[in-house]
């Protein structure tokens, strides 16, 4: 009686569930949810899809969805753990895999997301590496001439690598010292996708003096004048491939020249870093790194910012300075030593 109560308010409410719905496991979901997934962009797609493929479905695809219960994805995550799997991509997977289960809880196929009460590793506290000014000027002084000018609009203008190859010509507006961002290029699994920048906005980001002349002469010695031609190319003509510069130019000019060995997405970081240390608005910063608010520049690079405190000390002595408090009396005392009021 208490049951068939329970389905009848379900049904007059909306809410029933139909079991049957919930048998279908979770491979078979999955693979229907990720070929529907056409608005994703090429490398998170193939990011979600390896993922899938290599943790998620190994572990739990053989299970239902009405059965699959929190436990199972906290032992999961266990698993990863132990097998030394890092706490990024376990998250990636509990991620991805609550992206599939709400979709099954929307379509009526369960009732409720799994995922939510799974508890999860903590990312580990790295302190982000910058470069200094002098070691851009080294590491850009050991590449070959025709990707020296990369180097410094990666770390003076701080575009992603994707959006600064490619840039073509059209873009730059050197009379205004403006590059104009437009779209960026993928390599996935070996093939080049160009489509929008990473936060889907347009911008435009400001070129440094010094560079202006050196980024005009760069254009008319390796291109063409045409719009459509390419700022930074190999020498064929066509695209820079990430994996070749990083293993014949990249890493090679940061052995000559002195500094560890890194990712091209430290020269972004440098850009931030230059821009903290010259007092830009974080507005400002924002704009010119193309990230999508205020608040995801200030929480990604707010340990540039160590003397805060240090400077709202000294602003704190400074108003009680220019109050000129020293020549007030102190509050009358009765006899007994004690203030009135």
């Amino acid at each position: 009686d208490a049951w068939l109560a329970t389905t009848q308010h379900e049904l007059r409410v909306g809410d029933w569930i139909d079991p049957d719905l919930g048998e279908r496991t979770l491979e078979s979901w999955a693979l229907d949810w990720m070929d529907n997934q056409l608005h994703l962009k090429p490398k998170t797609r193939a990011s979600y899809e390896s993922l899938l493929l290599s943790r998620v479905l190994p572990e739990l695809g053989h299970m239902a969805l009405v059965d699959l219960r929190p436990s199972h994805i906290q032992a999961m995550v266990s698993r990863f753990m132990t097998e030394g799997v890092s706490a990024s991509r376990t998250r990636q997977c509990v991620m991805v895999l609550s992206q599939i289960m709400k979709a099954a809880v929307a379509d009526g196929l369960i009732r409720a997301n799994p995922c939510l009460a799974v508890k999860q590793p903590r990312l580990p506290k790295t302190e982000m590496r910058v470069l200094t000014s002098i070691e851009v000027e080294r590491v850009a002084a050991e590449v070959d001439d025709r990707y020296r000018i990369l180097v410094y609009v990666l770390a003076y203008c701080g575009l992603r690598w994707g959006e600064a190859i490619a840039l073509t010509h059209g873009d730059v507006d050197l009379a205004a010292g403006r590059i104009r961002v437009v779209r960026s290029l993928a390599d996935v699994n070996g093939h080049l996708y160009l489509g929008s920048t990473k936060t889907y906005q347009r911008r435009s980001v400001v070129v440094p003096t010094f560079l202006r002349a050196a980024l005009e002469e760069h254009m008319n010695r390796y291109g063409g004048q045409d719009g459509g031609d390419l700022v930074f190319a190999a020498p064929e003509g066509n695209f820079i491939r990430y994996g070749n510069f990083i293993a014949r130019q990249r890493h090679p000019a940061l052995e000559f020249a002195g500094v560890e060995r890194t990712g091209v997405h430290i020269l972004r970081h440098t850009c931030a870093s230059l821009l903290v240390s010259a007092g830009a608005p974080i507005k400002a910063i924002q704009a010119q790194l193309g990230h999508s608010s205020a608040e995801m520049t200030l929480s990604r690079y707010s340990h540039l910012y160590p003397d805060d405190l240090d400077i709202l000390a000294e602003r704190l002595d400074a108003v009680r300075t220019s109050a000129k408090l020293d020549g007030l009396t102190q509050r009358p005392r009765d006899d007994n030593g004690l203030g009135r009021g």
